[in-house]
């Protein structure tokens, strides 16, 4: 707070400041000292007035008592005078006859006393008790409240010395005929030669001994103060005027030079009088104002030169950013060049080879087919070539749409441990190429998040392939925790190679691994680990790492537990488009009907039509192409599909247009879209109605199972559930009536033959292993004996372990095996609906091979 005070406020306060500290610390010192020589005064006195009784007792028993000693025992009135503490007392009592001395009081106070006046206190019992308990005591003193005052007592022990004290104190008998007529015989006898008896009190008043000592401290402090005052007063006045009012006056004409440029004009104020009679002294102050006066004329100089050199400086300036603005206006235009370049470039490259990863994905299965294996080889090189090839092309990608700010979040619940779960079984064989193991750590009870799941599962992807690729025989680990309520932190450790931190510097660059010697041994381009990290920020995370040399490394993701869900765009608008097809005719649909459904695959893309026909007609699908938007809207509406695949990137109507009219028309709204593109945006996709979003190339088996998952139910199905637990059997009950499927139960193996003998047979089997009476092998071998049974769908739901021997024996007889252990209800229920009623569509010739 003192900083925004001027320096003679400062000085001010710091000297009163000092001042009222001094006389607090002096008063202190002071009356300790007062109360020190008042109580010394005190004790003086009383110890004064003790040998002054002393001497009286000391005159008494040497003088008085021996002339008196025989009339004492001869005399009918008993003689106190013979008595040293009745001598004293009288003699004490005459010194406080006089006033000044009335306060003051003795006492030889007594515990068994002859006169009852000698009697001790309660407070001098205490006395009298501590000088016995410590013989080598000789003295006690202090101060005692009495009547309202405060008295000063000092205290000597009172023992029995003389033989002859016992004469009148030892036993009554022994005691002179005077005393016990006098004082009686109850009282004063008993002592003993070396007791102690008494306590020699002197009272002495302390009340106006104090008093005087304050009143002297008083004038003390009241000269020390006004001394101090002054020469406080006086001090400060000095230092405001050698000080405080030559700064000002040098503060004043500095403002006033720094108001402006330093003229002529400005720099007189340093010949006014009053700085030129201050730069004429000695001081600090004068050398301060001859210092100021230099420095103004420096600073008028340097301002001078300072200006032309600005002047020139600002016209370079200008021209430089000229420069810059254009080279800016350049760069954005390459900037925008590369990226166009880069995205359709990805797209030219990606048509290819969406081509060779499909046909070579045919061949493959039409090698083996034909009986031509040998040929298996090497296209599957050809195959992995290609997936490798385009997963360099979507790494490019998505580093040029991150540059460029265009990279998207499609956000969405999920369950984490189950898509972690997922991600593992994905990555597998690259875990067990080098013959590793894995352990997934990840709370039950963690619940769901809310990210975009597609780039969580790339991340993770990439970080356990890492880990994988860089580790041989050793561990993974993927670890799960919570450290907020709204945070989720993977932890991925290997026992890999590791790295040094030179290493770990560099490690998320783009195009950029450990060193050139782990490139060439582990292969890889270097920008898995930056997409990944910028995926984890865009999510509002982050990804870092740690690791040791030749121990392994860990890779720790934080990610918020749910992220915002960004604004959804505008859907493209559907005017325009022609409500009904420009055209009335289009390329030919296959001629035969798939027993599964019709497809409608919209795509300018040949290769594409010809993929698509080839591996989804070989499931059972009828394929139709349309190779424009209007062409596919009119199939769309004179053929009515059961599914449509739409490519976004068409000329004339794009993939937006055709998706919005789909949907804006009542007798086509239903039918599942699932857009098949090189694009990214996933959430306009979803949110004009899309049913899957994919990307070029499709894998086949992806595709098919989307058209399961889509494909509606068919009706008046019957299922026959064999299971000896009600509560399985209630679910699927609940689960497949609601959509048309009939089920019938049965509780063992023999309670389910007796019912296909007594019934017609029906479209499925759902079978459980372990039941009572005849388990579900049994049953198996007794049903497939029978030639009316021998090609009835069963499908095994079991939750038992099953061995090698149980597969085998299972492989020919059951359609499909589903285990239990590590698969939630959700996906239990999910793989059967896949299975149900699907005889309906196939031959009934012989169980599938699994």
């Amino acid at each position: 707070m003192l900083q925004h005070f001027r320096i003679g406020t400062k000085l001010t306060a710091f000297l009163i400041l000092a001042f009222l500290l001094s006389i607090a610390v002096s008063g202190v010192f002071l009356s300790n000292a007062m109360n020190t020589k008042a109580q010394a005064e005190i004790q003086m006195r009383a110890e004064m007035l003790t040998r002054v009784m002393n001497s009286v007792r000391s005159y008494t028993s040497l003088h008085v008592n021996p002339k008196l000693r025989d009339q004492l025992h001869t005399s009918p009135e008993f003689i106190a005078e013979t008595v040293p503490a009745f001598a004293a007392r009288t003699v004490f009592e005459t010194f406080r006859a006089d006033p000044l001395f009335a306060d003051y009081a003795y006492k030889e106070a007594t515990l068994n006393p002859t006169s009852l006046s000698d009697q001790a206190d309660t407070f001098e019992q205490n006395l009298i008790a501590r000088f016995r308990a410590d013989p080598a005591l000789k003295v006690l003193s202090g101060f005692r409240e009495e009547g309202g005052r405060n008295l000063f007592y000092t205290a000597r022990p009172l023992a029995v010395t003389q033989p002859s004290c016992l004469q009148c104190h030892s036993t009554p008998a022994a005691a002179p005929q005077s005393l016990r007529a006098t004082y009686g015989d109850q009282h004063g006898f008993g002592w003993k030669l070396g007791e102690i008896v008494a306590a020699q009190t002197i009272y002495v008043p302390s009340d106006e001994v104090f008093a005087q000592g304050h009143q002297y401290l008083m004038r003390a402090m009241g000269i020390f103060f006004g001394v101090f005052a002054i020469g406080t007063a006086l001090l400060i006045w000095q230092i405001r005027r050698t000080v405080v009012c030559p700064i000002q006056r040098l503060t004043a004409a500095a403002r006033a030079i720094g108001s402006g440029s330093a003229t002529a004009e400005q720099l007189a104020v340093f010949d006014e009088p009053k700085l030129r009679q201050l730069a004429q002294q000695n001081d600090e102050p004068g050398e301060l104002a001859r210092s100021f006066r230099m420095m103004a004329h420096e600073v008028a100089n340097r301002e001078h030169t300072l200006n032309a050199a600005v002047t020139t400086r600002t016209e370079q300036i200008q021209h430089l950013l000229a420069e810059a603005r254009q080279a800016r206006a350049d760069a954005e235009a390459a900037n925008q060049t590369k990226s166009q370049f880069v995205a359709n470039m990805s797209h030219e490259l990606r048509t290819p080879l969406n081509a060779i990863i499909g046909y070579s994905e045919i061949l493959i299965e039409e090698s083996a087919e034909d009986g031509n294996p040998q040929y298996a080889p090497d296209l599957a090189r050809i195959l992995n070539s290609g997936k490798h090839l385009l997963a360099l092309v979507n790494d490019i990608l998505d580093i040029s749409r991150i540059e460029a700010g265009k990279m998207a979040l499609y956000l969405e619940p999920f369950a984490l441990c189950l898509e972690m779960q997922t991600v593992i079984d994905t990555a597998r064989p690259v875990i067990e190429k080098n013959h590793n193991q894995i352990q997934l750590i990840c709370p039950e009870n963690l619940g769901q998040v809310t990210s975009d799941l597609t780039k969580f599962r790339q991340i993770l992807l990439n970080l356990i392939s890492n880990a994988a690729k860089f580790t041989h025989a050793g561990q993974l680990t993927l670890h799960v925790t919570t450290p907020a309520d709204d945070q989720i932190q993977i932890t991925v450790t290997d026992t890999g190679i590791g790295m040094t931190n030179e290493q770990l510097s560099r490690l998320f660059q783009v195009f950029s691994q450990a060193d050139a010697s782990t490139t060439r041994k582990y292969g890889g381009s270097g920008l898995g680990l930056s997409i990944s990290r910028h995926f984890a920020r865009m999510m509002g995370g982050d990804i870092v790492a740690s690791s040791t040399p030749n121990e392994g490394s860990v890779f720790t993701i934080v990610l918020p537990r749910h992220t915002a869900m960004p604004a959804t765009d505008a859907a493209p608008s559907a005017e325009g488009l022609p409500p009904h097809p420009i055209s009335n005719e289009w390329p030919s649909a296959e001629a035969s009907e798939g027993p599964l459904g019709t497809i409608l695959v919209i795509d300018d893309d040949p290769s594409v039509h010809d993929l698509i026909r080839r591996s989804m007609g070989r499931a059972g699908y009828r394929v139709i192409t349309a190779s424009n938007g209007s062409d596919g809207l009119a199939m769309a509406r004179a053929e009515h599909p059961n599914f449509i695949t739409l490519d976004i990137m068409m000329p004339g109507i794009d993939g937006w247009s055709v998706l919005t009219t789909l949907k804006a028309e009542p007798a086509l709204k239903d039918i599942p879209v699932f857009i098949l593109t090189m694009t990214h945006e996933k959430s306009l996709g979803y949110a004009l109605g899309a049913a899957q979003f994919l990307t070029k190339p499709v894998n086949r088996d992806a595709l098919l199972d989307l058209l399961k998952q889509h494909a509606p139910h068919p009706k008046n199905c019957h299922v026959l559930v064999i299971d000896d637990d009600a509560n399985n059997r209630d679910l699927l009950k609940r689960v497949f009536e609601p959509e048309g499927t009939r089920v019938s139960e049965a509780t063992d193996g023999q309670s389910g033959l007796d019912w296909l003998n007594a019934n017609p047979p029906p479209d499925l089997v759902i079978l459980d292993l372990m039941m009572p009476t005849m388990d579900g092998f049994t049953f198996l071998d007794t049903l497939r004996q029978n030639s009316r049974f021998d090609a009835l769908p069963v499908v095994v739901l079991t939750a038992k372990t099953l061995t090698e021997t149980d597969r085998e024996r299972l492989q020919a007889r059951a359609l499909h095996v589903i285990e239990r252990q590590g698969q939630s209800e959700e996906a239990i229920i999910a793989r059967l609906q896949s299975q149900i009623c699907a005889a309906q569509h196939t031959h009934h010739d012989s169980p599938a091979k699994q």
